[in-house]
């Protein structure tokens, strides 16, 4: 089996930009992670103060679980969108991208094992959330990257 990233893999794109997706990827593992790590006071804090803030701007009641839950999912959304700019660099095949997004299942499990150290109470529905979001911002950002360089070479074409 293919490995990953590997040294001699083909990079397609910029390595500069390679290199701070990839950064970027494992600063959001470490934001999200650094979050796990709240104790469950402040993350309730954070929690109601995000629920008010959407209710000013929504109009709208938002229950401090749903925020949650929506936290969850767009963290691993944004951290698929890193991710999918990575892979946007290099030579990629569907299987590097369908190993990217079942490591986002073992991330979301060591980010339910932090917060059961922190006093939170861990839920498998949040590690499919973590794994839905990485697969919907990755998804997304590859589908806008296929759009972009499909326009870029049409463009190509008529000059």
């Amino acid at each position: 089996m293919r490995k990953l990233f590997r040294h001699d893999t083909e990079i397609t794109g910029s390595r500069r930009r390679l290199r701070l997706y990839l950064a970027l990827s494992g600063l959001m593992i470490l934001v999200i992670f650094i979050f796990s790590m709240m104790s469950r006071e402040t993350s309730s804090e954070q929690s109601s103060w995000m629920s008010d803030l959407l209710a000013f701007f929504t109009g709208l009641d938002w229950e401090e679980w749903v925020v949650r839950k929506l936290a969850h999912f767009l963290e691993y959304a944004l951290l698929g969108c890193f991710v999918a700019m990575a892979l946007s660099q290099i030579a990629w095949r569907w299987t590097d991208a369908l190993q990217l997004w079942l490591l986002s299942f073992a991330v979301g499990f060591l980010d339910e094992s932090i917060q059961m150290l922190s006093g939170r109470g861990p839920a498998i529905v949040d590690v499919w959330l973590d794994a839905s979001g990485m697969l919907f911002g990755m998804g997304m950002t590859l589908l806008l990257v296929f759009m972009y360089q499909a326009f870029k070479q049409a463009l190509q074409n008529i000059q």
